[in-house]
């Protein structure tokens, strides 16, 4: 074992498990798909409506409000595209598959002394499926941003997680899919961090970096 990384921290959502556009496409019809492509230039073009999209958004992730504050501003800005927003969002959670090979490799690191552990920033769908016992059975701890009010990529959520678990981040190595949450991790003190979504790069960075 690496007498440096003892620990291996791990996003959810883009790197244990990824959705599956081709199904999240194949459900929907023609209305939707138009509704999608104006509700993309209405998200550039209204600046406003564009601030409340994230700021629900950063809501629902540290607990504080639900998905039904986004399906409202939809509701109340642009109401003919309201269900095919509900939509994506529950065909988007539905279409999430584990990556495999990663959970081999997880499971082959707990079995040779390393932990292991998942920190997301989740919606109640995803921390739903995370708290699961299909997934949360192979790891050694998960941190759900949606029940600690904390989100990456600030500092603060790296340094609680890691006092929750009980492990050093200078003894820990991070993988995330968004270069933000990976610099976070870095400047929390983590020995090791990268952004990657490819299942063989993520398990070979782990690989040379741990093993």
């Amino acid at each position: 074992m690496s007498e440096e990384i003892k620990n291996v921290v791990l996003d959810f959502n883009g790197v244990i498990s990824k959705a599956n556009k081709k199904e999240i496409l194949n459900s929907l019809d023609f209305g939707d798909v138009c509704n999608l492509v104006c509700y993309g230039f209405s998200f550039l073009t209204n600046s406003g409506f564009r601030k409340g999209v994230v700021q629900a958004y950063k809501g629902i992730t540290i607990g504080k409000s639900s998905c039904k504050s986004i399906f409202d501003l939809f509701d109340s800005t642009f109401p003919k595209k309201s269900e095919t927003v509900k939509k994506v969002v529950n065909n988007f959670v539905n279409s999430m598959r584990t990556q495999e090979g990663l959970i081999k490799l997880v499971d082959y690191l707990r079995e040779n002394g390393f932990r292991v552990f998942i920190l997301s920033n989740s919606i109640p769908k995803t921390e739903k499926m995370i708290n699961s016992e299909e997934i949360r059975s192979h790891f050694d701890g998960v941190y759900c941003s949606s029940e600690h009010g904390l989100a990456k990529p600030e500092i603060d959520v790296f340094e609680d997680a890691c006092r929750v678990w009980g492990i050093l981040p200078e003894e820990s190595l991070f993988v995330d899919d968004k270069k933000k949450n990976v610099r976070g991790a870095l400047n929390a003190g983590f020995k090791k961090s990268s952004c990657l979504t490819n299942e063989e790069d993520i398990v070979e960075y782990i690989s040379q970096n741990v093993l």
